[in-house]
C-alpha cells in the first residue's frame, strides 16, 4: 500500500465532523457516480474489503509549517491522566494540575510521523496562535474577539415547514443543530493508505474535489461542508512498531492486541444519496474506538488495524464501513 496527505481549505461551516469513517463513506459515493475514479467497480472493491482494505482514511488534523517543516496538531493520547507524569504537591495542587493538563488537548505530529509522550502538549487557545502565527502576514484574519480555538461551534435555530402550505403548521416546534466553523485560513489534512494498483494521486484528488464541491455531511445542499483541495502527496510508509497511535475512529480486532487505551465514541449512521429518502436510511449504531488511542499489539503488522464493518444497514446488505484505522508508532515508558 501507499501512503498519502490531502490537503483541504475549509470553504464554510461543517455540520458533520470530518472523521474517518465518515470520509470513506463519501468516497465511496464519488466511486458509484464514477467507475473511472479507480481501477474496478465499487461493488469489487467492496466485496474484499473486510480481508484487504484498498483505502482507509484518517480524520482531518489541522496542517502547519513550523520551523521551515510541515507539522500538524493531533488529539492528546487517550490515556490516564498518571500516565503523564504528576508532580509532588498537595490536595490542591494536585487538583489544579489535573485540571490544567486536562486543557491540553493538543500534540503536535513531525514530518517524521512518530509521536512521543513526552511531547508538549497544548491548550485549545495555544493551538489557535501557533496556527495563526503559521499563517501569511495577508490570511491572518483579525478577530473582534480572542477566540478560544481554532474552531468554534454555533447553534443554528431550524423549525419544520409544511411543504405544502410552506408554513410551520398548526404546531411550531423550533429546534437547534450544531455547525463547527474553522477560523479562516486554517489548512486540514487528511491521511491516506491506498492500493496503488486501484488508485492513483490524481484519482484521489479528483474525488475530493468533487467532494468539496457538492459539500460534507449534513445540510450539504445549504451549501455546508464545502472544501477546496490544495494539494495531494505522497509520503513514506508509517514504521511497523507494537506501540501504536490511531489516526480514525475504528474496531479493535481482539486477536491482535495485547492492550488498549481509548475514548469510545458510537456512530450512528445514516445512508446518503437516494438511500437518504428511503423507508429505513438509518445504519445500526456502532461502537468504535476514537482517534488518539494507544494501542500495544501481540506483534508488528501492517501500517493500519482494525476490521471492516457489514450487517449494519436494513436496505442495503452490502453495506460496509470503515472500522480500521492508519497507525503511527508511539514511543513511551508505561509507569
Amino acid at each position: 500500500m501507499k501512503f498519502a496527505e490531502i490537503v483541504i481549505r475549509p470553504l464554510a461551516a461543517f455540520s458533520t465532523p470530518l472523521k474517518g469513517d465518515t470520509i470513506f463513506g463519501h468516497f465511496c459515493w464519488q466511486l458509484a457516480y464514477d467507475p473511472t475514479l479507480a481501477n474496478g467497480s465499487l461493488s469489487e472493491l467492496l466485496s474484499g474489503y473486510h480481508e484487504i482494505p484498498f483505502v482507509i482514511f484518517s480524520s482531518a488534523f489541522p496542517r502547519f509549517q513550523r520551523e521551515g517543516k510541515t507539522a500538524w496538531f493531533i488529539p492528546r493520547p487517550a490515556l490516564p491522566l498518571h500516565f503523564f507524569g504528576r508532580k509532588e504537591g498537595d490536595c490542591f495542587e494536585t487538583i489544579s494540575q489535573r485540571k490544567e493538563s486536562k486543557r491540553k488537548r493538543w500534540m503536535i505530529l513531525q514530518e517524521e510521523m512518530e509521536i512521543s509522550l513526552d511531547t508538549e502538549h497544548f491548550t485549545d487557545r495555544e493551538v489557535l496562535e501557533l496556527l495563526r502565527k503559521a499563517l501569511p502576514e495577508d490570511e491572518r484574519f483579525p478577530f473582534s474577539e480572542n477566540p478560544l480555538s481554532f474552531h468554534i461551534i454555533q447553534a443554528q435555530p431550524h423549525n419544520s415547514i409544511n411543504r405544502l402550505t410552506f408554513t410551520t403548521g398548526e404546531g411550531f416546534a423550533p429546534y437547534q443543530l450544531e455547525n463547527l466553523w474553522y477560523f479562516p485560513g486554517l489548512r486540514l489534512s487528511i491521511f491516506c493508505l491506498f492500493q496503488e494498483e486501484t488508485f492513483s494521486l490524481s484519482g484521489l484528488e479528483d474525488a475530493f474535489r468533487r467532494m468539496g464541491k457538492i459539500g460534507f455531511g449534513r445540510d450539504a445542499s445549504w451549501g455546508l461542508g464545502r472544501f477546496s483541495v490544495e494539494a495531494v502527496r505522497e509520503l513514506p510508509l508509517p514504521k511497523q512498531a507494537n506501540d501504536l497511535y490511531a489516526l480514525a475512529p475504528f474496531v479493535p480486532s481482539e486477536d491482535e492486541l495485547e492492550d488498549i487505551w481509548y475514548k469510545p465514541f458510537v456512530r450512528f449512521g445514516k445512508h446518503g444519496g437516494a438511500l437518504a429518502l428511503s423507508n429505513n436510511p438509518f445504519k445500526e449504531p456502532v461502537l468504535m474506538a476514537d482517534e488518539g488511542a494507544v494501542l500495544r499489539l501481540k506483534k508488528p503488522s501492517s501500517p493500519y488495524i482494525g476490521q471492516a464493518i457489514g450487517n449494519i444497514s436494513k436496505i442495503l446488505s452490502e453495506t460496509v464501513m470503515q472500522g480500521y484505522s492508519i497507525v503511527l508508532p508511539f514511543r513511551w515508558r508505561r509507569p
